[in-house]
C-alpha cells in the first residue's frame, strides 16, 4: 500500500519548493503526496496546481481562509488513507539513504507496536527523554519533521472533547493524545533529516541563508 506523506504550508514558497524536490528526489518507497494551503498569495497556489497536473502530488487542498496550523493540520489527516502516514512541515529536508529514508521509518513502526508516532531527528531537536531502546530515543514530545503517525491517534486528534485543549503547541498534543491512548512517541536517533527554517510571527519565514551542516545525513544525537 502507498505510504502518504502530507505537507501543511503558507507563504512560503522557496521552501516548499526544496521540501518537495527533496522528496522525490530521495524516496524510492511508494508514496503518495499531499499538500494543504492554508490561502497562499506568493505563488504556492500556481506551483502546487502544476505539480498535480504532472502527477508530482496525488492532491492539493485550498482553503480561502487562514484557519490557524492546528486547523489545517487536523483536517489534512483525513486526506491520509495509509497506517502509517507521515505529517512534515514544509521547511524539512530528508537525507540520502539507502534504503530511503520512508522505508526506514515504516520498518521501525512496524518493529515497535509500542510506538504511536515516530519522528526523523535533526540536529535542532528539544528532547526530553524518558527511555531509550536500541535506534529509537523515546520522548514526552517530538517535533514536525517526518512525523510517522498511527491512524488511532487520527480520531483523538479530531475528537471534540481532546481538540485543542492543552493550551500548548500542536506539537505536544499530537504527543500527548498518542500517550493518552497507550502508546509512546520517539525519535529514530539513527535517521536524520534538517530543518531549514522557522515560522516568524506574522506567519512568514525567517530569513536566510538556510545551509546545510556538512554532517546533517550522519549526525546522532
Amino acid at each position: 500500500m502507498l505510504t502518504d506523506i502530507i505537507i501543511c504550508t503558507m507563504n512560503r514558497l522557496e521552501l516548499l519548493e526544496k521540501t518537495i524536490g527533496n522528496i522525490v528526489n530521495r524516496t524510492q518507497t511508494p508514496y503518495r503526496l499531499h499538500v494543504v494551503d492554508e490561502n497562499s498569495n506568493d505563488g504556492t497556489v500556481e506551483y502546487l496546481l502544476d505539480l498535480l497536473d504532472s502527477d508530482l502530488l496525488s492532491s492539493v487542498f485550498l482553503s480561502n481562509e487562514r484557519r490557524g496550523r492546528m486547523a489545517n493540520r487536523n483536517m489534512a489527516t483525513w486526506l491520509a488513507f495509509s497506517d502509517p502516514f507521515v505529517l512534515v512541515d514544509d521547511d524539512i529536508l530528508c537525507p540520502k539513504l539507502s534504503p530511503d529514508w520512508l522505508s526506514q521509518g515504516l520498518d521501525a513502526m512496524r518493529q515497535r507496536h509500542d510506538l504511536g508516532i515516530l519522528a526523523l531527528n535533526h540536529p535542532e531537536a528539544l528532547r526530553r527523554d524518558y527511555d531509550s531502546d536500541n535506534e529509537v530515543t523515546y520522548c514526552q514530545v517530538v517535533g514536525n519533521t517526518f512525523m510517522f503517525v498511527r491512524r488511532i491517534i487520527v480520531e483523538r486528534w479530531n475528537h471534540p472533547h481532546f481538540a485543542g485543549n492543552f493550551g500548548v503547541t500542536d506539537e505536544m498534543q499530537r504527543c500527548q493524545h498518542a500517550h493518552d491512548v497507550g502508546y509512546k512517541v520517539g525519535y529514530l536517533t539513527n535517521v536524520n533529516c534538517y530543518h531549514m527554517g522557522k515560522i516568524n510571527a506574522d506567519g512568514g519565514p525567517s530569513t536566510g541563508p538556510f545551509k546545510e551542516p556538512k554532517n546533517w545525513e550522519t549526525l546522532e544525537i
